[in-house]
């Protein structure tokens, strides 16, 4: 119940909350679909530079991500959040105005820190604006929508760059939209949080808990970013058209979305270490079926699975933070985990190349190879459990 004066959080909060998560995953690739025209437009760029363009934003999240924590625990998150929009609609939309691919570059920085802003802030929010059922119910919608974003952003993206490279970068004016709606709707929390534990005092296990926490959304993350940077040649080989990749990676984003919002039922009969262990072995389940060639039935129920099973890595995540945390620590704590996050795509990147090599260039053996991965981290995640087990008996 809260007390005289406190602020109680509406339906515009959740909305204003909800609508900036969009941009979490992809939002600095909303302009992907406009990299062959811009090569075009600045032929004296590489394609290297040109591809930055994408790229930088999530190494701006990576490197400021702690510092905008430190900041909206110091200054108040609400404000940062509202900072953080601004800068994304500013930073974001420059692109239209600029001529030059070094400047462009400067504003891709602004927009990463202008999302990696909105990453914390929001997080941080719903740890403090709500509590229980409520906050599971609300990470649940915060998960799901950060799906949803990948399909509005990548749509968005690809219309505007049918009419012309510059257009794709007035999509992120709609942060504007964030900014007003989160002045009106919101203030600072008043309610002071005190940890599951009862005290707000930090001690070994939330430092635990924390690195286990980090791990599993890097970890889940890179996993789930291979998947459809490779699965168009995959099915290639198959004979598929490029429709055809995209619906796949299509469902495989309802599936995790689904997931996300399924997290509150799941919840209720699975505890968030056996969730972990289970979301990592079905992610593993489904990689490895995808072993087996030429059948597209198959192709889908493994995206089902994988989706499924990674989808829920983010709310658990978001939920077990939310429970070490203090009012004083949910930015910072919550600044972490937004590194974790968009080091995964950098990483995915990196070791798929190898991985591919490790395969014989064989995308069946890649995929098996990543089952083994999910499953041998799920198997890892269950060593406590088990231990707990026999302890107890």
């Amino acid at each position: 119940m809260k007390g005289k004066g406190e602020f109680i959080p509406s339906k515009w909060t959740l909305l204003f909350l909800l609508l900036p998560s969009t941009m979490i995953m992809m939002g600095g690739a909303v302009v992907a679909p406009a990299l062959p025209a811009i090569s075009e437009a600045f032929p004296e760029a590489s394609q290297t530079m040109v591809s930055l363009i994408v790229t930088v934003p999530g190494l701006a999240v990576t490197t400021t991500g702690f510092a905008i924590g430190w900041a909206s625990d110091r200054f108040g998150k609400v404000r940062m959040l509202a900072l953080s929009a601004l800068i994304t609609a500013i930073g974001g939309s420059a692109g239209f105005f600029l001529d030059s691919i070094p400047l462009i570059l400067v504003s891709r920085f602004a927009v990463g820190v202008g999302i990696g802003g909105m990453t914390v802030t929001t997080t941080a929010l719903i740890s403090e604006y709500y509590t229980g059922n409520d906050r599971i119910r609300v990470i649940s919608y915060q998960s799901a929508a950060m799906g949803a974003g990948i399909m509005f952003l990548e749509v968005a993206g690809g219309l505007t760059a049918d009419i012309g490279w510059r257009e794709p970068f007035l999509v992120y004016m709609v942060a504007m939209v964030f900014f007003f709606g989160i002045i009106m709707s919101m203030r600072e929390p008043t309610t002071k949080i005190v940890k599951a534990s009862g005290s707000e005092k930090w001690d070994r296990h939330d430092t635990k808990t924390v690195v286990l926490c980090y791990s599993a959304a890097f970890l889940g993350l890179m996993i789930s970013y291979i998947l459809p940077t490779n699965l168009p040649y995959y099915v290639s080989e198959l004979g598929a058209s490029g429709l055809t990749s995209g619906i796949l990676i299509g469902w495989f984003g309802v599936c995790e979305a689904i997931s996300c919002m399924m997290y509150r039922r799941i919840s209720m009969v699975m505890d968030r270490k056996g969730m972990m262990v289970f979301s990592f072995l079905i992610a593993g389940i489904g990689y490895s079926l995808m072993f087996i060639p030429n059948s597209f039935a198959i192709i889908i129920v493994s995206l089902a699975l994988i989706g499924f099973g990674l989808g829920l890595i983010t709310p658990i995540v978001i939920n077990w933070l939310s429970t070490v945390v203090t009012n004083n620590t949910s930015g910072k704590i919550m600044g972490g985990y937004s590194m974790a996050l968009n080091m995964a795509p950098f990483a995915s990147s990196i070791i798929s190349a190898p991985l591919l090599a490790a395969a014989s260039s064989s995308y069946e053996t890649m995929f098996l190879l990543l089952g083994m991965i999910s499953l041998i981290i799920g198997a890892l995640c269950a060593v406590p459990l088990l231990k707990r087990k026999s302890a107890t008996e």
